[in-house]
Parts: C-alpha cells; sequence; structure tokens
C-alpha cells in the first residue's frame, strides 16, 4: 500500500501541480491590464540635464506612490500606472521641489512631463488644467489613441453604439457588419487606414471586445 502511495503521488498528483502551475503561468502572460506610463527629462536652469533626481507619483485616486530616479541622461520613466490622474513631485539636491498637480494617464499613453528645475528649497507647484488635453506620445512608435469616460459620458451617439466613437481618432471609419458578413447584421466593423473592420484589434477596459 506504501508504494502505491507513492506512485498516486508520483504519478497523478505531480502531473496535476504542475498543469495547475503551467495554467497560472499562462494566464499571468496572458493577462492584459490597461495601464499607461509618465515619462519625461529633468534639466536645470541652464540646461543641463539632472541625473539622481527623485521622481515621485502619487494616484489622486488611491494615494498610491511610487518613485523612480532619473538616469545619466537626465530621463525618468514611470511605468504601469492605472489610468486616472496622478500628482509629480521630482526632487534633488540643491534645487526647489518641482510639482505638478494633475498629470492625466491614459491606457496605452506615455504622458509627457519634461521638468526644469530652479536653485533653492521653495516648492515650485504647477497646476495643470483640463483632464482630457491630448497627449503627444513620443515615446513609442504606434498609432493609437484612447476615448476618454468624459468623451464617452458627453458625445452624442447614433444608436448608443460605443463602437462608434471610434470615428474621433484620424484614419478610422465604421463598417456595418453586413459589408463583412451577410449574417453580421448587428455588427459592427472599425476600418483603421482603409483596411478591413475584422482585422482590427479591440479592447473595452482593456478585455478583448472583436465580433
Amino acid at each position: 500500500m506504501t508504494g502505491q502511495g507513492i506512485n498516486y503521488k508520483r504519478y497523478v498528483l505531480m502531473p496535476i501541480r504542475r498543469l495547475a502551475l503551467a495554467l497560472l503561468v499562462c494566464a499571468t502572460v496572458f493577462a492584459q491590464v490597461p495601464v499607461g506610463s509618465i515619462a519625461g527629462v529633468v534639466k536645470d536652469p541652464s540646461g543641463a540635464v539632472v541625473a539622481g533626481a527623485a521622481v515621485t507619483t502619487t494616484s489622486l485616486a488611491d494615494a498610491g506612490k511610487r518613485q523612480v530616479a532619473s538616469d545619466d541622461q537626465g530621463f525618468f520613466l514611470i511605468p504601469t500606472l492605472m489610468p486616472g490622474e496622478y500628482k509629480l513631485v521630482v526632487e534633488a539636491k540643491g534645487f526647489r521641489n518641482y510639482e505638478v498637480q494633475r498629470v492625466g494617464v491614459a491606457v496605452g499613453q506615455t504622458a509627457r512631463v519634461d521638468v526644469n528645475l530652479t536653485v533653492g528649497t521653495e516648492t515650485v507647484a504647477i497646476e495643470v488644467a483640463g483632464g482630457d488635453v491630448a497627449n503627444v506620445d513620443t515615446q513609442q512608435a504606434t498609432v493609437g489613441g484612447v476615448v476618454s469616460t468624459r468623451q464617452i459620458a458627453e458625445l452624442p451617439l447614433n444608436g448608443r453604439n460605443y463602437l462608434e466613437l471610434a470615428r474621433l481618432e484620424p484614419g478610422v471609419e465604421i463598417n456595418e457588419g453586413r459589408a463583412l458578413d451577410p449574417t453580421k447584421a448587428r455588427y459592427t466593423g472599425v476600418a483603421i487606414a482603409g483596411r478591413s473592420g475584422r482585422e482590427r484589434r479591440i479592447t473595452m477596459d482593456g478585455i478583448e471586445a472583436v465580433d
């Protein structure tokens, strides 16, 4: 019986555990979290880059903090931030603290915040008005766009089909499903740069929403 027990553990339980571990790893790899980033360059009054400056973000939603240091080129990057608004503080020895009260982070976008420090011990605070100000993402070569919650809530829609909002992005057209497949009468295709609406990848809150 002991030998059978050992064989059962070795040949039955161990494969099950390995399968469970493999499924966990796959779930981790394929899970796509909708996140964004904040990046920029820290410089002194002369325009020289400042290395080792402490850059801290604080979420205005849950007060969560993240901190990084600028590198030898004065560059900093705070990745994998959940969409929302953040307070940004930059600190460096011999310089005044630099604060940006609100920086908007959108899904798949990198908000650019370049910092010009001034000599002294006081704090320089900057208030950025307008939560839906579009950022020019200079960190990625891909072309993409994000439709904000405010736009979804306030813009009129024909039939309340949220995919119609894709027209707000340049080069985007909406295809009726029947043009792609006669059985898709109630479907909508989003064509980008002239390509078929069935060849696009669409996510809604980070979840696949294609067909």
